[in-house]
């Protein structure tokens, strides 16, 4: 279990300072930030209804400056201009109220098919290195983000949900396999998985966790495609966002606990059992191809 701390806003700007009322929430990461699978990414992508709700809680006409780019990995949001542009944007202005990042997905997602046959060495030394990458990648992330903001701005990271829940989804046999992954299960030998990894970040850098692997489970909130919300889910995912950005004491805005996410509970020896079983090798390979082409 990993407590999460929280950060406190920067103080009030006047109507004068911020540009006439306006705050802004940036959004970083990956087809989820994108609002890929929602039905108007503008309107009901997760970023969206943060900005809307930022709107409500400050009175404040707010912008959105989303980033993501579909496909985004830890390393290629640093390597191919994403991190660059969103520094950029942080050095240039001083009305950003909220950063969000989503991030470490697709770099998990190739796990599956790795590990499709089981908990294997190979699927360990796989997962090690992987979560390894995403721990170095987010972290020079949100460093290099802080260096850059108005002292004391918002950021917020987001874990991730299990998809493949979803009955319609091709893999759904292997969503007790993408639980481990995501979450870690002390009773199948795995004690961090990605979101773990996201969390320690999010503690050792000093921001907070919107944190949705616990309260995001019912499968109607995903998409068939093992991959993506729908309105629904976009909708969940964005409220666990602005759980943590509310209006404080002082009535400025200011970040809470991200939440404390405890592991484990009666369903882990079914887990566990999904997890040796494992999905069959056909499983793996179509995993293998939905990545290459996923388009997300």
């Amino acid at each position: 279990m990993i407590g999460l701390i929280g950060v406190s806003a920067p103080p009030a700007r006047s109507a004068e300072a911020n540009g006439g009322g306006t705050t802004v929430v940036l959004a970083l990461g990956d087809s989820l930030s994108a609002g890929v699978g929602a039905s108007d990414p503008e309107r009901t992508g997760y970023p969206a209804l943060i900005r809307d709700r930022v709107a409500v809680l400050t009175g404040l006409d707010v912008e959105l400056i989303n980033l993501a780019v579909p496909g985004e990995t830890s390393g290629s949001l640093i390597a191919e201009g994403q991190l660059e542009t969103a520094v950029a944007v942080l050095a240039s202005r001083d009305d950003v109220g909220l950063v969000t990042i989503n991030i470490g997905g697709n770099d998990a997602f190739g796990l599956l098919s790795v590990c499709a046959g089981g908990l294997t060495p190979e699927c360990r030394e796989a997962t090690a290195l992987t979560f390894a990458a995403v721990r170095a990648n987010l972290s020079e992330t949100i460093v290099r983000l802080r260096a850059a903001a108005v002292p004391g701005t918002p950021i917020v990271v987001g874990t991730y949900a299990n998809a493949l829940r979803n009955s319609g989804c091709a893999f759904n046999a292997a969503a007790g396999l993408a639980d481990v992954l995501l979450d870690g299960s002390t009773m199948a030998g795995v004690a961090v998985g990605l979101n773990d990894v996201i969390r320690g970040v999010a503690l050792a850098t000093g921001v907070a966790v919107a944190d949705a692997f616990f309260a995001l489970r019912d499968p109607d909130l995903f998409l068939a495609d093992c991959l993506h919300y729908n309105d629904a889910g976009y909708a969940a995912y964005a409220a666990r966002f602005n759980a943590v950005y509310r209006l404080g004491p002082t009535g400025l805005p200011n970040t809470g606990s991200g939440g404390l996410a405890s592991k484990g509970g009666s369903g882990e020896m079914l887990l566990l059992a999904l997890v040796m079983v494992g999905a069959s090798a056909g499983v793996g390979a179509v995993l293998m191809r939905a990545r290459d082409g996923r388009g997300a």
